[in-house]
């Protein structure tokens, strides 16, 4: 049997891929791995990684079949306040479950959602 104990990389595919590629390494403070004209793939740790693929000419992403949203978590001592301002300071809207205090979440420029979670809130401490 297959024992799965995280993620590797998730891939999104977007409009356009440069624009994407700022706003996950200026908004979110991923790092390039690699890329090329029509992908890069970011890294937020050697274990992590998502890859922002240009969609094919003309067509639109059928959300319908799409993931759900990507979930993140964050370095140890941010608060969910100085989260979600630092996403606003970026003209991004943002929102949360009624009385959930551990995610946030947010769109990106195609569409996807997106969601921080903060895992201290709830299990003491992050991995």
């Amino acid at each position: 049997m297959i024992n799965i104990t995280g993620i590797d990389h998730v891939v999104l595919w977007v409009a356009d891929v440069e624009r994407s590629k700022h706003f996950y390494t200026d908004v979110l403070g991923m790092e390039v791995e690699s890329e090329d004209d029509t992908r890069v793939m970011l890294k937020t740790s050697p274990a992590h990684r998502i890859g922002l693929y240009k969609r094919q000419d003309g067509k639109e992403i059928g959300f319908e079949n799409e993931m759900h949203h990507v979930g993140f978590t964050v370095a140890a001592g941010a608060t969910r306040e100085e989260i979600k301002a630092e996403l606003q300071s970026k003209g991004l809207a943002v929102w949360a479950r009624d009385g959930d205090p551990t995610c946030i979440y947010f769109i990106d420029p195609d569409g996807h959602d997106l969601q921080i979670h903060i895992r201290d809130v709830v299990y003491g401490t992050r991995e």
